[in-house]
């Protein structure tokens, strides 16, 4: 079966968000005050991002995109559910080949995410992507779990 990519919405997202893989509801919980992060998370979404999208197979697997900090700052996020594996090559290419060249072209010279300091995973996959590790940021979860801080700078 193919994955295809689109926009994401309120039932997509809230699809991925009640089926999130542990790690990423680890690294979510970690961030909120929710008692169920889930709960909170496809809204919050929805209200804060400027573009999110969504890779599907059957089902919504994961969810990606970005929200602006401040003016030319964005974070950005990614998440999904047990299928991710089967979809991570599709989200990578669409973040090279779409998501980054859009954020440029809106005028952002910087990106950033957070990443529990467990997630190997998340380091791979953000260089990958061309991102680097910038900062380890100490008890910076609400029950004291490092975090770091990953950055892509617009060149020239």
């Amino acid at each position: 079966m193919a994955t295809s990519i689109e926009f994401g919405t309120a039932a997509t997202l809230s699809f991925i968000a009640e089926n999130l893989r542990a790690e990423d509801m680890a690294e979510i919980a970690a961030m909120s005050a929710a008692r169920d992060p889930s709960l909170f998370l496809a809204h919050k979404i929805m209200s804060n991002a400027q573009e999110v999208y969504v890779a599907r197979r059957e089902n919504p697997i994961a969810a990606w995109g970005y929200v602006e900090l401040w003016p030319h700052v964005a974070s950005c996020f990614a998440f999904g559910t047990n299928d991710w594996g089967l979809v991570v090559g599709a989200v990578t290419r669409h973040v090279r080949k779409y998501m980054f060249p859009r954020v440029i072209a809106a005028g952002y010279h910087r990106m950033e995410c957070r990443a529990l300091a467990c997630r190997e995973d998340v380091g791979r996959w953000v260089s990958l992507l061309g991102g680097e590790p910038e900062a380890v940021l100490r008890k910076a979860g609400k029950n004291g779990e490092d975090f770091i801080i990953y950055r892509w700078i617009k060149r020239g």
